[in-house]
C-alpha cells in the first residue's frame, strides 16, 4: 500500500469518528485555534476515547471548557486531573490532554509506545473542524507492519518510565504486544528507570500521576509507599528529604 493511500485511509477514519464533535469543538475553542488529535484513537480498533492537544501558538482554556462542559446539554463534565480535562461532547469522550508540543510530529515522536506514535492535525474552517494532516512515525510503520507494538525509550529528560511500566499491563492485556515482545519492553523500561531515578518524592508521585493514579486505592497506595522507600535507600532518590 502507498504511503498517500494510508494516509487517506487514516484520515477518512479519523474522520467518521470525530464527524459528531467537530462543530461543538469548534465552538469551544475558536476560530484561531489549531488542534491535535492523537494516539489509538488513529487506530483500527473503536477508541475509547479521543485525546486532543493544543497545537503551535494555541492553548487550552480549561476553566471555561470545564464551564461550556456544564451549561450545554450534549456535553458532560467528567473530571480534570493534572494531566487532562475530561469530557463527553455529543455521546464521545474527550480529553483536552495539558501535555504540550509545538508540532505535530514532535508530539508523536515523544510518545511512548510505537503503536501510539500517531496523530493528526485539525484546522478550523468554515464554523467547524477539519483534518489537515496526518502524521506517524516509522516506529508505529514497525509496529502495524510487525503486528506488535514496543517502548520507544523517551528522552530521559521529558520520559516517564515508572508511567511507561504501569502502561505495559494494559497494552498487553489489550493484545497491542503481539509476541512476547514486553518483556523486551519491560526490560528497557527498568533500564532507563534506574539510569533516571528520582529527584525527590514529588517526583516519583508525578511519575505515577502520568497515569492518573492520584487517586490510588488503599492497596495501591501501601504498595507506592514501599516502593519508593525502597528506592530512598538507593542512590535511585537523589534528594532524601521526603515528608
Amino acid at each position: 500500500m502507498r504511503r498517500l493511500e494510508l494516509l487517506d485511509i487514516i484520515k477518512y477514519r479519523l474522520l467518521k469518528r470525530v464527524r459528531p464533535i467537530l462543530n461543538e469543538l469548534y465552538k469551544i475553542l475558536g476560530s484561531d485555534f489549531t488542534l491535535f488529535i492523537a494516539g489509538n484513537s488513529l487506530n483500527k480498533n473503536e477508541p475509547n476515547d479521543f485525546d486532543l492537544y493544543a497545537g503551535e501558538d494555541s492553548e487550552f482554556d480549561l476553566l471555561a471548557i470545564k464551564e461550556y462542559s456544564m451549561k450545554h446539554s450534549n456535553c458532560e463534565y467528567i473530571t480534570d486531573t493534572k494531566n487532562a480535562l475530561t469530557i463527553k461532547i455529543n455521546g464521545l469522550v474527550v480529553q483536552f490532554c495539558k501535555y504540550k508540543k509545538f508540532t505535530l510530529q514532535e508530539l508523536v515522536d515523544s510518545f511512548d509506545f510505537a503503536h501510539i506514535q500517531i496523530g493528526a492535525s485539525l484546522i478550523a474552517d468554515n464554523g467547524m473542524f477539519i483534518i489537515d494532516e496526518v502524521y506517524y512515525s516509522e516506529n508505529w510503520e514497525k509496529a502495524k507492519i510487525l503486528e506488535t507494538t514496543f517502548y520507544t525509550e523517551p528522552e530521559i529528560e521529558t520520559s516517564y518510565p515508572l508511567a511507561s511500566l504501569l502502561r505495559c499491563f494494559k497494552y498487553k492485556e489489550r493484545g497491542d504486544f503481539g509476541d512476547k515482545s514486553y518483556i523486551a519492553a519491560v526490560l528497557t523500561i527498568l533500564k532507563q528507570l534506574v539510569s533516571r531515578g528520582f529527584e525527590d518524592y514529588d517526583d516519583f508521585k508525578d511519575q505515577l500521576e502520568a497515569v492518573d493514579l492520584q487517586l490510588l486505592n488503599e492497596e495501591e497506595g501501601n504498595a507506592a509507599w514501599d516502593l519508593f522507600n525502597i528506592l530512598n535507600q538507593t542512590d535511585l532518590v537523589r534528594n532524601k528529604k521526603h515528608e
